[in-house]
């Protein structure tokens, strides 16, 4: 369950296999996309092992509204889940405050 250079990092083998075990056929598995480092990772993993879930991987962004450069950051997470073949649904909230 541990990467040779860290142990204390999943492979994608053991992040799927851990996702099988904890979440045994789901529907579907979402995986929250921000597009930022902890995410893409997260997402590299899962579309690298996709076709060994039991269950299609879908991308979900949430775009808050909060940056002015959210719609790029929406755009931008289309395209890398496009990239990986996977679907991707945008969610657009207003976090502003008022």
């Amino acid at each position: 369950m541990s990467s040779p250079n860290n142990p204390r990092l999943l492979s994608a083998d053991a992040l799927v296999r851990t996702l099988i075990d904890i979440y045994p056929q789901p529907d579907r598995y979402d995986v929250g996309f921000s597009g930022g480092v902890d995410s893409s990772l997260l997402l590299s993993l899962l579309a690298e092992r996709a076709a060994d879930l039991p269950a299609p991987l879908q991308v979900i962004h949430v775009d808050h509204g909060l940056q002015a450069a959210s719609d790029d950051w929406a755009r931008h997470c289309r395209q890398v889940a496009a990239g990986y073949g996977l679907p991707v649904e945008t969610i657009t909230v207003d976090a502003r405050s008022r």
